[in-house]
């Protein structure tokens, strides 16, 4: 139960992610001076979206997961996720 609800988590932060990030396309329509620093700024700042979907999703598995250690894991997981995510996207 704990890998599904690791699984949805991931894809519902990636989904949010390519919804709300800025991508290279993005990047390359806008070519004005300084613009692909404005928007890796505004990635860096909706970054912050990602991480409540993160404390969303992890207020939701304590619901169902009384057990500390698990929770701790599910925890690391979805924040080296979303480094690896933002890696990509940044």
């Amino acid at each position: 139960m704990i890998e599904q609800h690791l699984e949805e988590s991931k894809q519902q932060i990636s989904d949010l992610a390519d919804k709300i990030l800025l991508n290279d396309e993005d990047l390359e329509i806008d070519n004005r001076m300084f613009a692909a620093l404005r928007q890796k700024t505004e990635n860096i700042i909706l970054s912050d979206y990602l991480i409540e979907k993160a404390n969303e999703r992890l207020e939701n598995l304590k619901v169902f997961i009384s057990d500390e250690s698990e929770v701790e894991k599910y925890k690391n997981d979805l924040i080296s996720f979303i480094q690896e995510l933002l890696r990509e996207k940044l």
